[in-house]
């Protein structure tokens, strides 16, 4: 199984936290990727956070279908990276992808990928030289 039963109150806390918050740059979809993929358009996103079935297969899905709505120099997380048992395949797919494009990691939490993808700007040059002090932070905590 890879996600269990989320029930509107969890919708509903996310929700009122991005109204409150994040009205201006952040927005609520219900519905499954493949459709919310209409509402966006090409290379308009920032962070892409790709958290869903974790197959191989589906995450290399989300991840062929939504690159194109990522702008130039965004960001795709990926999460349960660090995850190997049953049938998911995320870290199988973060193997590949790291390989190829700039990123860093975090291990804990089951495991998040940071992807450049479409390169990334400057100012992140400062994380990169930093990663081991940032990633010791969060391991810590």
């Amino acid at each position: 199984m890879h996600s269990g039963y989320y029930s509107n109150e969890v919708f509903d806390t996310v929700s009122n936290v991005i109204q409150k918050h994040y009205s201006t740059i952040g927005k609520m979809l219900r519905s499954s990727f493949d459709v919310a993929i209409q509402n966006f358009e090409d290379e308009s996103i920032d962070l892409l956070h790709i958290d869903g079935f974790h197959t191989f297969e589906a995450v290399s899905h989300d991840y062929k279908t939504w690159l194109p709505k990522v702008s130039k120099e965004g960001i795709v997380l990926i999460h349960d990276t660090e995850v190997r048992f049953q049938d998911f395949g995320v870290h199988i797919f973060w193997d590949q992808m790291k390989q190829q494009y700039p990123h860093f990691d975090f291990k804990h939490s089951h495991g998040l990928g940071v992807l450049f993808p479409k390169g990334f700007y400057s100012k992140f040059k400062n994380v990169f030289n930093e990663i081991d002090k940032l990633q010791n932070h969060y391991n810590r905590n």
